[in-house]
């Protein structure tokens, strides 16, 4: 089951557009990055392979072996713990309405992205700003 699901994440999952120059961009100024995410570990690993993104991050933290997922808070607990900062050191880049709430249940700022938070798809604007205000959307 892995293995078909693996090849879906390396073959036909796309980075967002202009995210590996982002990426590439923070990394050059010292910025260090990790991935937190509810997908698991090796379809994680599978997708950041695949797109050469591999060495850009300090830190992979994954739902696996985690007793909830998000909105839970406790991936993004554990990501603080583990990069050995504090909530207000980091910053989240989300593209779920589960992922930011997360993040925000962690203390982090937060922004929201991704094509679903558009104002073309009704009330997305008013279920993001209940996440909290100091929350930017970005289309």
């Amino acid at each position: 089951y892995y293995d078909a699901v693996a090849d879906v994440y390396r073959h036909q999952i796309a980075l967002f557009p202009g995210a590996r120059q982002v990426l590439d961009r923070a990394k050059a100024k010292g910025i260090r990055l990790a991935v937190v995410t509810a997908s698991q570990e090796p379809l994680v690993n599978a997708f950041l392979s695949a797109h050469g993104l591999t060495d850009l991050f300090e830190h992979v933290i994954t739902a696996t072996g985690l007793p909830a997922s998000k909105p839970d808070p406790a991936i993004y607990r554990w990501a603080v713990q583990t990069m050995q900062v504090t909530p207000t050191d980091c910053l989240a880049i989300e593209d779920s309405q589960q992922g930011v709430a997360a993040a925000l249940g962690a203390g982090i700022p937060t922004i929201a992205f991704g094509a679903h938070w558009h104002d073309t798809i009704p009330n997305a604007a008013k279920r993001a700003k209940t996440f909290c205000l100091s929350t930017k959307i970005l289309s």
